[in-house]
């Protein structure tokens, strides 16, 4: 919230690269949100839980492009409303004080209703943890009285294999789909000559308003059942998968586009791009529950799921950076034509399939949350 205001308020590069900074520091809620989903569901509806956290993403990926493009210069969009020299200095702080002002409300909300999911520390000081009849936990004196098997792990001991795997899948999966979103904006207004596909800006967000969407919509309709009926390792490999044909059709599109233009023959290709996007998205609700259930114990979730964001959020950092850097050597150098980038992802995906290989056919056998959990698969 502070730094989407401090981001609105900034005039330097300086400043924007520092506000992005503070938000980064600032924003451990995502592991904070899987930590509290693994805390409140069990196998057998952890699916449906985690089936969630995606949709919402593209919903979120939505509509705040919408709501930037929407209400960015107000002094030139609305001048009635917003004719003092202040919305003139600071052309973008309008939309970003109404998206501090959704996260402030949200905080409210949160703050007044949502129940605390982590066991107390001490019975003396707090009360139960829930009154919800859905769950009930126990409250204990100190650590020293839980079971040796339920303490804390330390650092070093969250390095077991379960953790290590399921969130190497996770940062590779974290890399790709950066370095994808990165690629189709690039790829989408990159001149016809050079590989791309020429679109104005108005198409492009049309585009990635779909693909957003229709991310959200597929998550929130099928992942659950999709896991259900196919198990969950067998849905994120074949999701890993998609980004194979996702990088190679890149060229394709480019081809068609050099050939025929704008027509009929490309937007088959975009439209299968997306459709095939929508179904590598099911592999973040799997990897998910992976990373979930690969903790050591309940009292260890927290301390999993923030390694586990720390590492994909490197590898997020890194994925924009280079996929990009490679589309324009590739250009600069016409690198197999100027898809060189495509080949070297497609490659990358391919390890990463592989990756999800040494994930097992059922999740981890001890279970976070649940005493039968290891009979089940998702």
């Amino acid at each position: 919230m502070l730094s989407m205001l401090l981001f609105g308020l900034s005039r330097t590069l300086v400043t924007l690269i520092l506000s992005r900074a503070f938000c980064g520091l600032l924003n451990g809620n995502i592991g904070v949100m899987k930590t509290a989903l693994g805390e409140l569901t069990d196998a057998t509806n952890r699916a449906e839980a985690f089936a969630l956290m995606p949709a919402v993403w593209a919903f979120g990926a939505t509509m705040g492009p919408l709501l930037g493009g929407s209400l960015s210069r107000p002094a030139d969009r609305f001048p009635v409303v917003f004719a003092s020299n202040f919305w003139k200095k600071f052309p973008y702080f309008l939309p970003c004080v109404a998206t501090a002002s959704y996260v402030f409300a949200v905080l409210l909300i949160t703050g007044l209703f949502f129940e605390e999911t982590v066991q107390c520390g001490k019975a003396s000081s707090c009360s139960p943890c829930s009154s919800s009849s859905s769950y009930k936990l126990l409250v204990v004196n100190s650590d020293e009285e839980l079971d040796p098997a339920e303490r804390p792990v330390s650092f070093r001991g969250l390095f077991t294999f379960p953790v290590v795997i399921s969130i190497a899948n996770y940062a590779a999966l974290g890399f790709l789909s950066t370095s994808v979103n990165a690629l189709l904006p690039l790829f989408f207004h990159t001149p016809i000559e050079l590989g791309g596909l020429n679109l104005d800006p108005a198409r492009i967000g049309y585009i990635m308003g779909v693909y957003g969407a229709g991310m959200g919509l597929f998550q929130m309709l099928f992942f659950a059942k999709i896991v259900r009926r196919w198990g969950t390792r067998r849905v994120f490999i074949v999701s890993m998968a998609t980004f194979v044909p996702v990088f190679m059709l890149f060229p394709v599109a480019s081809l068609i586009a050099k050939r025929w233009g704008l027509g009929w023959g490309l937007w088959v290709a975009v439209g299968l791009i997306l459709f095939l996007l929508f179904i590598m998205d099911t592999a973040f609700g799997c990897i998910f529950m992976y990373v979930t259930e690969s903790a050591p114990n309940r009292r260890s979730l927290g301390a999993t799921n923030g390694l586990a964001q720390t590492t994909v959020s490197s590898a997020r950092a890194v994925g924009p950076a280079l996929t990009t850097s490679l589309f324009s050597f590739s250009v600069q150098k016409n690198l197999l034509h100027g898809h060189g980038v495509y080949v070297v992802l497609a490659i990358f995906s391919c390890g990463a399939v592989y990756l999800g290989t040494l994930l097992p056919h059922r999740i981890w056998s001890k279970q976070v949350g649940s005493e039968d959990a290891s009979d089940s698969e998702y």
